[in-house]
């Protein structure tokens, strides 16, 4: 019975995977490679639209086309703003007439240590009134609040580190600040809190009151939780402490609109999923649990589209598994409408959320990204609803695949959560790429994934396992990757190998046309991949990938604290050491890094190279010069030298006859 339900269940999979195919060529590398819009914003009132664009005739550099609105409604170029030699990384409106843009310049040829990269970021404030340029004079700006009471002015925070690079990693892994009041007709700042180890990390209410801040206690170790009970009154009030030791999250993010005195908070509270919470300040204890699954994390919350009208309110609850869910509270119905709306209006929607509205409410950019849609933008004003643009002009929603989750059983027992890209213009069994996610410990969500795509659409499907370690699926599979022994290379690694071939069991994928390629964690994955037995792949391609994890956590072993120290000394010390196993390769191997990697310095790749040509193991190895451990600093020319790279080795070079 066990086996003919088995059967029942592969077949059900396979049919729904493989309903309908029309061959197809896949497309040219180059139409991976040009990239229009990457954002779009509106003024506060409106009145003019901003839309961030890569420059088509120098690679690197981006443009705000800046545009108003004629009377249909139809819109006219105001004007076009660049930066010579800094790149524009993103913008934000801060008023009616001015916004601030990031950029980024590279400053050094080579990295500068462990995290210390060769590029540097400043702001710049664009005044389009007064058709003025001004820096902001603060060093690592955010922008914590706009103030829509005082529209000249806004709160700005300004890291306060210390150490090179801005940052210095203090208390549970927090960063202080100093908070500045910022005049925006002035051009000058004014303290408002000065960072100390007690009152790291501020919010505001509505008018630029501190109602809400974090800290630390040097002498308990323990992160600090307050708040001021009167506006009037400078007084902070303790409500909570975690010590830094705890693996259990609790994330104060909003005020319970139902009693000021309770605090929204993302928490295990015990448990082993996170869950949303509401928290007595006063008595310093939980009051309800609001939401909550039983099979995967509250991931966090959101706030009021219209952040100027209602500043700080929490209207949905956010969890991902099929897709990211949004669990909308009731007096909040509209907002939950308005994108209900928007969803029916989009081809291919997937969770549209609005990223800008104007301060009536009446224009809203609705941003729509998913695994058959590549990120784009849509204009609502006056009634109408129009596309602005995408991402990826050159890539049609018939070239992309649809991404499925699914689970499968780990050797030992476990239920691994996964997520399949399926290729549209073949049918099975495919070529299979196992693509695990990097950190090791993050949530990898469903959406548009590049890297996915373009292999799903060259005919290969595409793993991408949540294996034991991954965030989103509860502590103890999280913490089941350390916290007995390390299972970096031996676990975790069975995990990906057994989504492969639970894969191969449902006739999907041909067991003879299987490989790995991963970057950064997901590098060291396919490294390890290349030295196992008995072999299940047919090569593997190692990107940005740690060779060495003891000279990888000996960059920063003794500058973390707590339970992040646990998680990362347990699991480094003692993992699978793929330098160490060199000679165990058995498949070709092919090694992509960049030389001008912060993260996974690119030595990780040039001793291991030198380990294979001394021990005379055949391989490839790819420096793609200029880039860091971030697909940001990839430019049009470093993704086409990796992705043509990529796709030929895949073709030819992966096992007898390639994959």
């Amino acid at each position: 019975m066990v086996n003919s339900i088995r059967v029942l269940v592969a077949t059900s999979l396979l049919c729904a995977l493989t309903s309908s195919f029309a061959a197809k060529e896949p497309l040219p590398v180059d139409a991976w490679l040009k990239t229009d819009i990457v954002g779009a914003s509106l003024s506060h009132d409106g009145t003019y639209l901003g839309v961030l664009r890569e420059d088509q005739d120098r690679e690197g550099h981006r443009i705000v086309w800046v545009y108003t609105f004629d009377e249909k409604g139809t819109l006219v170029l105001h004007r076009r703003i660049n930066s010579e030699n800094m790149r524009i990384g993103g913008f934000t409106w801060l008023s009616d007439t001015q916004f601030i843009m990031g950029l980024r310049q590279q400053v050094r040829n080579r990295i500068d240590g462990f995290n210390q990269g060769v590029y540097k970021g400043r702001s710049q404030i664009v005044d389009l009134a007064k058709d003025e340029f001004v820096p902001l004079p603060i060093e690592n700006p955010g922008i914590e609040h706009l103030l829509p009471k005082q529209p000249t002015k806004i709160i700005v925070s300004e890291d306060q580190g210390g150490s090179r690079g801005g940052r210095r990693q203090i208390g549970g892994g927090s960063f202080w600040h100093s908070y500045y009041e910022f005049d925006l007709s002035t051009m000058r700042k004014k303290l408002l809190l000065k960072a100390k180890y007690a009152l790291q990390s501020v919010r505001f209410d509505i008018d630029g009151n501190p109602e809400f801040a974090i800290g630390f206690d040097l002498d308990s170790l323990e992160q600090v939780y307050k708040y001021r009970p009167e506006r009037d009154n400078p007084t902070w009030v303790e409500f909570g402490r975690s010590h830094i030791d705890s693996f259990e999250s609790f994330v104060p993010v909003g005020t319970d609109p139902t009693a000021p005195h309770r605090e929204y908070v993302v928490a295990h509270n015990g448990e082993d999923k996170r869950a949303l919470w509401s928290y007595d300040k006063q008595k310093r204890a939980f009051s309800e649990r609001v939401y909550g699954r039983t099979d995967v994390d509250v991931l966090g919350t959101i706030n009021h589209s219209n952040s100027l009208m209602h500043y700080g309110d929490v209207v949905a609850v956010t969890t991902l598994k099929e897709r990211v869910e949004y669990e909308y509270f009731p007096e909040y119905e509209v907002e939950r409408a308005i994108h209900a709306q928007f969803a029916n209006l989009i081809d291919n929607p997937f969770s549209p959320r609005v990223v800008s509205v104007s301060r009536d409410g009446q224009s809203m950019v609705v941003r729509n990204s998913g695994p058959k849609s590549a990120p784009s933008f849509y204009l609502f004003r006056q009634g109408q609803f129009n596309f602005l643009g995408t991402i990826a002009p050159d890539v049609s929603s018939d070239d992309l695949s649809e991404t499925t989750y699914i689970e499968y059983p780990s050797r030992d027992g476990l239920t691994i959560p996964g997520y399949i890209t399926t290729p549209v213009h073949s049918e099975p069994p495919y070529p299979l790429v196992v693509m695990p996610h990097g950190g090791p410990f993050v949530t990898e969500g469903i959406g548009f994934d590049p890297w996915a795509q373009l292999l799903a659409n060259n005919g290969y499907m595409v793993l991408q396992p949540q294996y034991r370690g991954s965030h989103n699926y509860g502590l103890d599979f999280y913490k089941s990757a350390f916290i007995e022994k390390s299972e970096a290379g031996y676990g975790m690694q069975d995990d990906k190998d057994d989504g492969a071939l639970y894969l191969v069991e449902q006739g999907l994928v041909d067991p003879d046309r299987m490989a790995m390629f991963g970057w950064s964690y997901g590098g060291y994955a396919a490294l390890v991949a290349s030295m196992r037995t008995p072999q299940i792949y047919q090569c593997a391609v190692a990107g940005a990938a740690v060779s060495d994890p003891i000279m990888q956590v000996n960059y920063y072993r003794y500058s973390i604290p707590g339970a992040a120290k646990v998680e990362q000394l347990n699991t480094w010390t003692d993992a699978f050491s793929p330098f160490r196993e060199v000679a165990n390769i058995n498949v070709p191997l092919f090694i992509i890094h960049g030389d001008n990697d912060q993260r996974v310095p690119v030595d990780h790749s040039r001793k291991l190279i030198k380990r294979l040509k001394d021990l005379g193991i055949e391989h490839k190895y790819l420096e793609i010069k200029g880039i860091d451990h971030f697909s940001n600093t990839m430019e049009r020319s470093h993704l086409k030298q990796f992705y043509s790279a990529l796709l030929e080795y895949l073709a030819t070079d992966c096992g007898p006859e390639g994959l």
